[in-house]
């Protein structure tokens, strides 16, 4: 067995080799032989990646990253591979205004939104629905996404997405699809800054009752289209409602498959590689109750000192602790690419590790220099 896999990481390569599927890792700017691998576009990075597809005798095609997702579906539907979900459907998750409006066919799935390219447009919308979300349509890990009134909108922007600002908690998803039957396999609740930006995940999020949350993710996973494998949906509960806010046909990001894996013993990466080759997947026991992430809030500038390291990294119920290097300079936190460390931790409840995160996180001190 052997697959094409688009930048796949370390843990990629070594869950495929644990189950004995022999991979083809294609990263941009990466070699291939004598080759230079092309960054991810159609008229270059198609044709090359479909050549190694045939050369190789690859089998099927994964990616578990955001940028490589539709240049994935595309090798899979030109190379003939089922259980593998549709170009169209894949563009339309990571296309917000293409996601929105296929939501909005369906009533109890439509949240008030409009594409955006002038400050007067923003105007318009936040003077009839108040205060509202703008971000770029293509965007990804919360970059650029700002909270606007009419006195803060900008006055120059591109091609963007404004939606009616959603109150209350965060929460997402991590689902699984088989032939087009949605799955759930956990709940996580959010914490986020004034930016959006996420800061943490617990796992379970107490607040929801899976049972309510099931049918109206069936709901939004047929609207979409999804067919085949993992899926994170990010989400509100607002007036008695749930709201869209993304989703995705991969799994959560920020380190969620190891939250997943720890309070349910399920690998969505090993899972849908066995359900791309058809072959039987069984999941582990899980090692926890709850399990919750924290990402360090560290002002920006030149790192000279952390403090209080040992009493995180080596707490029994942390399990990952990675943590910016001394010297290091800190941008400004206006992604989840521009986050300085985590720390990941475990326990019997979520109102457990939640308590157990604010409490580590304080016992760290990082100094730093040259503010930006």
């Amino acid at each position: 067995m052997k697959s094409l896999c688009l930048g796949g990481t370390a843990r990629v390569i070594d869950r495929a080799q644990s189950l004995g599927i022999e991979v083809i890792n294609l990263t941009p700017g990466n070699s291939y032989g004598s080759d230079t691998i092309p960054s991810y576009d159609h008229a270059t990075f198609l044709p090359f990646a479909c050549t190694v597809f045939r050369r190789e005798h690859c089998d099927t095609v994964w990616c578990f990253t955001e940028h490589g997702l539709v240049h994935g579906a595309w090798i899979a539907a030109m190379m003939g591979v089922s259980r593998a979900n549709p170009p169209v459907v894949v563009e339309a998750t990571r296309h917000k205004t293409v996601m929105r409006q296929i939501l909005s066919h369906q009533g109890d799935l439509s949240w008030p939104w409009d594409r955006v390219k002038t400050a007067s447009d923003i105007t318009l919308f936040v003077e009839k629905f108040g205060p509202s979300v703008v971000k770029p349509c293509h965007g990804t890990g919360s970059e650029r996404v700002s909270l606007v009134s009419t006195e803060t909108a900008p006055q120059r922007i591109g091609d963007w997405i404004i939606e009616q600002f959603i109150p209350g908690e965060e929460y997402s998803a991590e689902g699984f699809c088989q032939n087009g039957n949605f799955q759930l396999v956990a709940l996580t609740a959010k914490r986020s800054d004034q930016n959006f930006v996420e800061m943490g995940h617990i796992m379970p999020a107490k607040q929801l009752v899976s049972d309510d949350v099931v049918p109206w993710l069936s709901m939004v996973h047929r609207a979409l289209g999804i067919q085949w494998g993992p899926t994170h949906t990010e989400f509100k509960w607002h007036s008695g409602r749930f709201i869209v806010v993304e989703t995705h046909t991969r799994p959560g990001g920020d380190r969620i498959t190891e939250l997943v894996h720890l309070t349910t013993g399920i690998d969505l990466v090993k899972w849908h590689m066995c359900q791309s080759l058809d072959l039987p997947y069984s999941p582990d026991s899980p090692s926890a109750h709850a399990a919750a992430i924290r990402f360090f809030d560290v002002t920006p500038g030149r790192l000279s000192r952390v403090e209080g390291v040992d009493r995180v990294s080596n707490h029994p119920q942390v399990t990952e602790c990675i943590l910016p290097s001394i010297g290091q300079q800190i941008a400004p936190r206006t992604g989840s690419t521009s986050r300085a460390g985590h720390f990941i931790v475990v326990g019997d409840s979520p109102d457990e590790v939640s308590a157990l995160c604010d409490e580590l996180e304080n016992q760290v001190v990082f100094t730093v220099e040259e503010h930006i």
